[in-house]
């Protein structure tokens, strides 16, 4: 069996970890409750499914996947060659919390053996849009990125933190990050009828 827990998740936090899903991902409806929720749950097979009818049943909301075109941005290699990137170390992977992704509470991205996979869920979680992975790149790679968000109070702080990511990820790596609109497998999550 296997143990399904949270303490104070709000119904969104809860519904990316019975759906597994990265939250740029999925398309929540309006109104959705804002309460924190404390949950433990002893199972004997798939905690995701259990989990899943306990939401439908106890919340009232349900979700499935569906492909809808939606903005996005397009992770490629640059005209002029991905030849800053290196190959991975020989060290573990990190395994990437469903919640709070890749990098939230880190000051960098510290990939030493990941594919460029990782890098595109980082982008997601950065940029609250998804991120689709068009370099053809496979293997695994040494991908330390020298960048931190700059604390501000300004209006654009947010907008220009993002597009100095976007330049520190084309120097460092010759990755481009480019906006598109872009056919999605989202879950569309509702109200159970």
């Amino acid at each position: 069996g296997g143990k399904a827990a949270g303490r104070n998740r709000t119904v969104k936090d809860i519904i990316v970890e019975a759906y597994n899903v990265h939250p740029p991902r999925i398309i929540f409806p309006d109104g959705m409750p804002t309460n924190y929720y404390d949950y433990l749950a002893t199972v004997p097979d798939s905690q995701h499914e259990l989990l899943k009818a306990e939401i439908a049943k106890t919340l009232g909301y349900t979700g499935h996947m569906e492909t809808r075109v939606v903005d996005c941005l397009v992770l490629k290699v640059e005209e002029s060659g991905a030849g800053k990137l290196k190959p991975g170390k020989d060290v573990p992977i990190q395994p990437v919390d469903p919640v709070r992704g890749p990098a939230r509470n880190t000051p960098s991205y510290n990939y030493p053996n990941h594919p460029i996979s990782v890098l595109a869920e980082a982008m997601e979680y950065r940029f609250h849009m998804p991120v689709i992975n068009q370099t053809g790149l496979l293997g695994r790679y040494f991908m330390v990125l020298d960048w931190h968000w700059k604390p501000g109070r300004e209006k654009n702080n947010r907008e220009m933190n993002l597009n100095s990511l976007k330049q520190t990820v084309l120097g460092q790596f010759r990755l481009e990050l480019v906006p598109s609109r872009e056919p999605v497998e989202m879950l569309a999550v509702e109200k159970v009828k």
